[in-house]
């Protein structure tokens, strides 16, 4: 057989996907948990500017 052919082994290849997988399966949750802490704090901002309209309004108005 020709000893000089180019390319991978096949577990060369499950061997990449393998560490690829890993990788992914540490920085998904990360990057979730992220998004969680963001939308955490938009929602406390948008819970501050509705309080502040609310007392806003009691001022000039006198009541709600």
């Amino acid at each position: 057989m020709n000893s000089n052919k180019k390319g991978f082994t096949l577990i060369e290849m499950i061997f990449c996907i393998s560490v690829i997988l890993v990788i992914l399966l540490l920085v998904i949750p990360n990057v979730t948990s992220k998004n969680r802490i963001v939308k955490e704090k938009s929602c406390a901002a948008q819970i501050e500017v509705v309080n502040s309209q609310i007392i806003l309004y009691e001022i000039e108005i006198g009541h709600f």
